[in-house]
């Protein structure tokens, strides 16, 4: 890890709920190729709120968003630090671990290198002037579509780069009760990110009735897809029930 009294190359942006600084990524910072970089653990119960406070403390111009739970490979700040020299934006791959329940259920990624559409946050590497050009993560999303909304504000001044050889291994969930939940949670943000994008009512309708792509998973995977599907239309359509005339404003610090 970088001396305190330097510039760091890399800042290395954590949002937890952890106590502790021991926790599966730090641990596995300490094995990276690359020690020119600072951990910025950022303690809040709202991921954007986090992240935002880890790039105000941050003291390098190149900034890395990991989850606590996120295993990055070992040669992984290095590349990172090789593709912010020549990339703005960039979003890696993300593997199961092997003994994870949802191993069967594969993370959605473009088949080769080059631009993509979104991000996830647990394996993101961004410059320090995406977020003075955009602002920050909109702190209404507290955990869950945050970094989507943040992609599409990126896209209209810049390509998010997709690199396949930046990689983390990240579960999902730890068990499919904790994805099922995570999906119904996610269905009841839709309707606060369609406001986000500016998504018209035809699109919020063709988005609802849009049909499961099943991919080539195993029977497992394909049952544990469909079952996240339903419960995820499920938290939608709870959502669009309960909803609200007044959508609260968003909440997007500047960074200039």
């Amino acid at each position: 890890m970088a001396d305190r009294m330097s510039t760091p190359e890399l800042s290395v942006i954590i949002p937890t709920l952890s106590k502790s600084d021991d926790i599966p990524v730090t641990n596995a910072l300490d094995e990276q190729t690359f020690s020119d970089y600072e951990v910025l653990l950022q303690r809040e119960n709202n991921a954007s709120k986090a992240r935002n406070t880890g790039i105000r403390k941050a003291n390098s111009e190149k900034l890395v968003f990991l989850d606590d739970d996120s295993i990055p490979h070992p040669n992984y700040l290095e590349r990172a630090s090789a593709l912010l020299d020549k990339y703005p934006a960039v979003g890696g791959h993300i593997q199961h671990p092997q003994n994870s329940p949802l191993a069967e259920v594969g993370y959605d990624f473009p088949e080769a290198e080059g631009p993509m559409k979104e991000w996830i946050g647990c394996n993101m590497a961004v410059r320090r002037e995406v977020f003075e050009k955009v602002g920050g993560f909109d702190e209404r999303f507290v955990h869950g579509h945050e970094e989507t909304e943040l992609a599409h504000r990126v896209r209209e001044h810049y390509d998010i780069y997709y690199a396949p050889d930046l990689v983390v291994t990240h579960s999902l969930a730890g068990t499919i009760r904790e994805y099922l939940e995570k999906r119904y949670r996610y269905g009841k943000l839709d309707p606060l990110l369609w406001d986000a994008l500016g998504i018209s009512n035809f699109g919020r309708v063709m988005w609802a009735l849009s049909p499961l792509e099943l991919g080539n998973n195993s029977f497992q995977g394909t049952a544990i897809q469909v079952t996240a599907w339903i419960v995820h239309r499920i938290g939608l359509v709870s959502s669009l029930l309960l909803s609200q005339e007044n959508t609260p404003s968003a909440n997007i610090p500047d960074f200039e």
